[in-house]
């Protein structure tokens, strides 16, 4: 079975300009990207959401997250449903390392009846979709103004507090 779905990457975290190109390139090395992802990180509106169609399995691809690690960029990877395939959503807090990975359905975390009913396993649910709402990419043009973004707290929210 050589299955495929739609996909979307959400990506969040402080980055330099500089940069951009290398994490272009790297999310443009997965041949299914609608656009271009310079495109769509110098986009004015939604810099940091890209579309991908035909991706087998609904896997991220390695390359993909190999760049965010590299770049320090958390990251929210939906998948559709297909044959054999459920909807889902794999998370991953880059200041923290924690990862998550939930079944999904209309961008909204799903959870069994069970796992709902447990209080911790609802809290941390109810916190990675808090994370993933979010996620935003702020694009740096100077070490000092990268310094002075990190003071803020904004960032010191998105980048230090993690699901517990």
């Amino acid at each position: 079975m050589n299955e495929t779905v739609s996909c979307f990457l959400e990506i969040g975290g402080l980055i330099h300009e500089d940069d951009l190109p290398d994490l272009a390139a790297a999310i443009d090395e997965e041949d299914h990207l609608e656009g271009t992802a310079l495109e769509v990180l110098n986009s004015k509106t939604s810099n940091n959401l890209f579309s991908f169609t035909g991706v087998q399995f609904g896997v991220i691809p390695d390359g993909i997250a190999d760049a965010l690690a590299r770049f320090n960029i958390s990251y929210a990877w939906q998948n559709d449903s297909g044959v054999g395939i459920e909807s889902a959503v794999a998370l991953q807090d880059a200041a923290s390392g924690e990862k998550a990975l939930y079944a999904s359905a209309e961008g909204f975390i799903m959870l069994s009846i069970k796992a709902a009913e447990n209080p911790l396993e609802l809290k941390k649910a109810k916190a990675w979709e808090s994370f993933q709402a979010r996620l935003s990419l702020t694009i740096s043009r100077s070490a000092h103004e990268r310094i002075a973004m990190l003071k803020t707290p904004r960032a010191k929210a998105f980048l230090y507090e993690t699901p517990e």
